[in-house]
């Protein structure tokens, strides 16, 4: 999603608003491409609607993150070695890098669990674009379609 003031020139962005997984990594739907996958190969719980249960409660700050591994039953030391499995999808961290040189905030919009996002943002922004580039993280809200994200650039 590009915002654009009103009285903006061509080329003039306010901000740049990415979704996070299918945009800037990957997988387009990580429970199901990596997270469900990951809990069973490491001996986890084998349903997937308890794994997705459980995430739904932890992307909604309803139980921590080592409640969820817990949860799923796993440790939550793998944490990093799931986040491992995410990758950047090609020309990500090129056009993170480009609105950062221009000067565009950029916003990441995920429903991922908190400490998930930062971590990843941590882990794929080496040497290619700042931390900073992405200044916020807003909960979308997939769980109601009526719902709306209000963003102010």
């Amino acid at each position: 999603m590009i915002v654009r003031p009103a009285s903006a020139k061509n080329g003039d962005l306010k901000c740049l608003v990415l979704d996070a997984m299918g945009v800037v990594f990957s997988a387009a739907d990580d429970v199901a491409e990596l997270l469900i996958p990951f809990v069973r190969n490491r001996g986890g719980t084998e349903s997937a609607d308890a794994i997705q249960s459980a995430y739904v409660e932890a992307s909604l700050g309803a139980i921590t993150p080592d409640a969820f591994w817990l949860r799923v039953g796993l440790r939550a030391s793998l944490e990093d070695d799931y986040l491992a499995g995410h990758s950047v999808t090609a020309g990500a961290l090129d056009l993170l890098k480009r609105a950062e040189n221009r000067g565009v905030p950029v916003w990441l919009l995920s429903n991922d669990i908190e400490r998930w996002s930062r971590r990843l943002r941590a882990l794929n922004h080496r040497g290619a674009a700042s931390a900073s580039v992405v200044e916020e993280v807003a909960q979308q809200p997939s769980r109601n379609p009526r719902s709306r994200v209000r963003l102010r650039c």
